[in-house]
């Protein structure tokens, strides 16, 4: 008998029969699917570091200790590596090994001098395969008690003076053939004098910090110990009239050389001489540029730019180095001259900055007008224009860098410091300096005399004393003219020593001052 299933009636729709007729047969003729493929298995951490403590202090140049412990999961025997992550340059690290039992690293934190007083937020990094793991912590670095002075006495140039005498915290030593130097025990703020016997001078500078300083003695220029010459021809522009200038250059990170070919000179030039220090070979540009001169005696035409890489070594002669000039651009630039008041305007030159030693002059314009106007070479190099006013025989010159052809620019010149104390009174050991100083710029305290010692004291102050005997010996009742000089631009002394500054010097590719005061003379004290 056959039974009849009692149930609720369910009404299907067209669509709906359509939807269960294809999943009946899918089901009744496919075969049994294959199972997914399995994602990526983030593996289980199977270690962890552990630090014997969240924070360290140390002083610059000093060293400290913390202990990193891996723990392991059972039975993970891997190599773990491990690192110092987030260290600023000078901050570093070191591990013994972690290869198994026992787990425990020692770390040894280091500060070398040269690295800024801060809290720093750093982590032990570990590496075993492709697992990695880290622990954070902190390292407070502070100021040395005593460090290392480690530096180097250069010339205006800032290339290296020898056998200068150099004194920090009691210490002296001699610089060697590359002008460096090397005094340990110092402590900061500090001062160093440099005596150079050879010049009867002495040169102080107060207020340092640094470790690494240079000390320019603005006074001094010494030939570099390497040198090369080249010669060759310049074609090309023409031929070579009377009123017609060039100018050769060569231009390397180290080297500088300038050669000029007055009018109607060439096409041959050379030997130009080529001087660096440093390295033994130098790699640079050797450039020309000709114009032609107007009634002025300035460029009013430019004819043509020759340029072409050169490797120079110590001791080598080039010839054959020749030059082929095409043509080049004239535009203009000019400007206004604003003098301090009661100054009036000297003198501007036109430079074209072929390196960063080496500036090419291409004109001077000595007048008193306070507007100029430069015929410019559009040659693919900065210019620069220096500017000087006078009152008496007190003097602030100014030297803008990095200008190009077309520009319009306004130069607004500083007064130079103006003189206190002692004025023209004697003066000795005991007796304080001072003078107003000038915005931007370190002042150079400079006592000069025809029958003793020189003297420059370098502050960021506006007062000075005169470094002690026996380093200054000052004869009696001497006459000496004295004045401050304001050198920049430089925030500070620390930026003045900065190994990284610039030559203290014009055409180059800095702006720069030079602020002179009017000089007083004044005599040794019968006792000084």
């Amino acid at each position: 008998m056959n039974r009849l299933r009692v149930g609720r009636r369910v009404r299907v729709g067209p669509a709906s029969l359509v939807l269960l007729i294809v999943v009946g047969l899918v089901g009744c003729n496919s075969a049994p699917s294959a199972p997914a493929a399995p994602g990526p298995v983030t593996p289980p951490t199977r270690y962890a570091i552990q630090l014997s403590t969240a924070q360290v202090g140390l002083a610059a140049g000093a060293t400290t200790h913390l202990t990193a412990t891996v723990v392991r999961d059972a039975g993970f025997t891997g190599t773990v590596t491990l690192s110092l992550n987030g260290a600023p340059t000078g901050l570093t690290a070191a591990f013994t090994p972690v290869t198994g039992q026992p787990d425990v690293s020692d770390v040894a934190i280091s500060a070398d001098p040269t690295v800024t007083p801060f809290t720093y937020h750093l982590s032990i990094d570990g590496a075993s395969g492709i697992e990695t793991e880290s622990a954070k912590f902190q390292a407070s670095v502070a100021d040395p008690t005593s460090f290392t002075v480690q530096g180097t006495v250069v010339d205006l140039f800032r290339e290296p003076i020898p056998g200068a005498q150099v004194t920090i915290a009691g210490t002296t030593v001699t610089a060697g053939a590359d002008g460096s130097f090397s005094i340990p025990g110092v402590t900061r703020p500090y001062l160093a004098i440099v005596t150079v016997p050879s010049k009867n001078e002495v040169h102080e500078f107060v207020d340092l910090d640094r470790v690494d300083p240079v000390l320019p003695l603005l006074d001094q220029t010494v030939t570099p110990p390497d040198g090369a010459t080249v010669s060759g021809t310049l074609t090309g522009a023409g031929a070579n009239t009377s009123t017609q200038l060039a100018e050769v250059a060569f231009a390397s990170p180290e080297a500088h050389g300038i050669g000029v070919l007055w009018q109607g000179d060439g096409p041959a030039f050379g030997p130009l001489p080529v001087t660096w220090s440093g390295p033994t070979t130098t790699q640079g540009t050797l450039l020309a540029l000709k114009w032609s001169v107007g009634a002025t005696g300035l460029p009013d035409q430019y004819l043509g730019l020759a340029e072409a890489p050169l490797t120079l070594g110590d001791g080598q002669s080039v010839p054959g180095a020749d030059l082929s000039f095409q043509a080049v651009a004239t535009s203009y630039l000019s400007g206004t001259i604003t003098p301090p008041a009661g100054y009036s305007v000297a003198a501007k030159d036109l430079w074209l900055t072929a390196g960063p030693r080496t500036g090419m002059l291409l004109g001077i314009v000595s007048d008193s007008d306070d507007l100029f106007t430069f015929a410019t070479p559009q040659a693919g190099y900065p210019l620069g224009v220096e500017a000087k006013a006078t009152l008496g025989n007190a003097s602030t010159t100014l030297y803008r860098a990095g200008l190009q052809p077309n520009q319009v620019i306004d130069m607004t010149l500083p007064a130079p410091p103006v003189l206190g104390s002692p004025g023209t009174n004697d003066f000795g050991y005991a007796t304080t300096f001072g003078w107003t100083p000038v915005a931007g710029t370190v002042s150079v305290l400079w006592l000069a005399s025809s029958s003793g010692p020189s003297v420059f004291v370098y502050t960021d102050r506006s007062t000075a004393s005169l470094p002690p005997a026996p380093f200054l010996v000052l004869p009696a009742s001497t006459r000496y003219a004295w004045t401050v000089v304001g050198w920049g631009y430089y925030a500070s002394m620390d930026a003045f020593t900065d190994p990284s500054a610039p030559p203290g010097s014009f055409g180059l590719a800095q702006d720069a001052l030079v602020a002179t005061a009017e000089p007083l003379g004044l005599f040794t004290s019968a006792t000084p």
